[in-house]
């Protein structure tokens, strides 16, 4: 299935190309074991957001949520504001 997507239907659709939404504190959070890909999509979004970034040790995109089962995870200190 095609997505049918331009270069530049692609950029205007990108969340880093869009103004980081208000009254929202973002913080980036991206496993480090990710595709070189999406390590950089998360540090363009940090970078274009100025937003705080975290590149979790050893988890990707079927495990980094793997923190919200733990009350004392790194992942949960930021999302409880600890």
């Amino acid at each position: 299935m095609s997505l049918k997507l331009t270069e530049s239907t692609a950029k205007a659709e990108s969340p880093a190309n869009q103004p980081k939404p208000d009254g929202i504190d973002v913080h980036i959070w991206v496993g480090a074991a990710e595709r070189p890909v999406f390590l950089a999509q998360a540090k363009l979004l940090a970078d274009n957001w100025q937003a705080a970034l975290t590149v979790e040790a050893a988890k990707h995109h079927f495990d980094i949520i793997a923190g919200l089962e733990s009350p004392d995870s790194g992942l949960m200190a930021v999302l409880l504001g600890n």
